[in-house]
């Protein structure tokens, strides 16, 4: 049976190493535990995609309406005023449009104030060997808020939407990269690691005999040591770079505890 490539580093990353007898024997309950894992983990990153999503979405249509009556009012205005037959009446009108307009803009700001703040959050998520695609726009993210009063709201939300698809971009990719990575506070090592999104991340050393699992938190990511992991990640890592064909991977039997 040839197994579905997401499937197969999965299965690897989740469980330990485990005898060759073993493998040559898979349980009914083993395989139940492995799709159970698998489908928890689809779930999850199942909602946080719809929140990504819901939110640009939202973002979008809110500048896209704005943008458009902004432009439509400098136009009508630009008109009228070159026109010999505009009338007081017009351009009462259009300027109280416009003070309409710049209302609407002005209420905008304890929202975009918010998701900047929510936007900000996330940087560290994003680990470092990643962050070289998304740097330049959380520079962009204003300081403080005499530096978002100078900012206009249009170039704010675009800088959030542009922001967003990145960070979904990095959420729902498989990433290998070599990385200097500390553990329990420890020196720091270069590692071969695999991150599944911004959700896990799974280090192994240069010479297979030393492995770490870090998760991502509000202060960053977090690495805890897992030797006995250190066969499988390699494993992984060696199907993500198409060193080994994912059908010719056997899955272990035994979940790990």
């Amino acid at each position: 049976m040839r197994y579905p490539f997401s499937i197969v580093l999965t299965v690897l990353l989740l469980l330990p190493s485990v005898g060759r007898a073993q493998a040559a024997n898979p349980t009914v309950k083993s395989l139940e535990e492995l799709v159970s894992k698998w489908s928890d983990l689809r779930t999850r990153i199942a909602a946080e995609k719809r929140d990504w999503k819901e939110q640009k979405t939202r973002l979008a249509e809110e500048a896209r309406l704005l943008e458009g009556e902004k432009k439509s009012w400098t136009e009508e205005l630009a008109r009228t005023q070159a026109s010999a037959s505009s009338t007081e009446k017009e351009q009462a009108e259009l300027r109280e449009r416009a003070k309409k307009l710049s209302e609407s803009l002005a209420a905008m700001r304890p929202l975009i104030d918010r998701a900047e703040a929510d936007a900000a959050g996330c940087r560290a998520r994003v680990p470092g060997s990643l962050e070289g695609q998304v740097r330049k726009i959380f520079e962009k993210l204003p300081k403080t808020q005499a530096e978002a009063d100078g900012i206009p709201v249009i170039e704010r939300l675009q800088t959030l939407i542009a922001l967003y698809t990145q960070i979904e971009t990095l959420q729902h990719g498989v990433h290998v990269r070599k990385e200097l990575v500390a553990v329990n506070g420890g020196r720091k090592r270069e590692l071969d690691v695999l991150y599944l999104g911004l959700a896990r991340g799974f280090a192994v050393s240069a010479d297979d005999e030393w492995a770490a699992v870090g998760t991502p938190g509000p202060e960053g990511w977090t690495w805890k040591p897992a030797p006995d992991r250190a066969a499988n990640i390699r494993k992984a890592i060696s199907v993500f770079d198409r060193r080994i064909p994912a059908c010719l991977v056997p899955l272990p039997l035994e979940v790990a505890r």
